[in-house]
């Protein structure tokens, strides 16, 4: 008489780690697909960054603008440009 319910008991326990079991896979593939969208809005997000930096510069070289050579860059000092 004993055996039944303890029987009963233990395959509900599996029952209920099965399906605690399933939840997880779930939320695992839930969390891979999300993943997965973000890199491609990265990759996306990078290509757009791309694009538009060519084109300042490409605009700027037109309006006759250049990158400064190292030597004509000169650095100030912020406490002694102050009044």
């Amino acid at each position: 008489m004993l055996l039944i319910p303890v029987v009963a008991i233990l395959l509900g326990g599996i029952v209920w780690v099965n399906a605690a079991e399933l939840r997880l896979t779930k939320q695992q593939g839930d969390v891979a697909r999300r993943q997965a969208r973000v890199q491609q809005q990265l990759t996306t997000l990078k290509a757009r960054e791309e694009r538009m930096d060519t084109e300042v510069v490409d605009r700027a070289t037109k309006l006759g603008m250049r990158f400064p050579t190292a030597k004509e860059v000169t650095y100030l000092d912020a406490a002694r440009t102050r009044p």
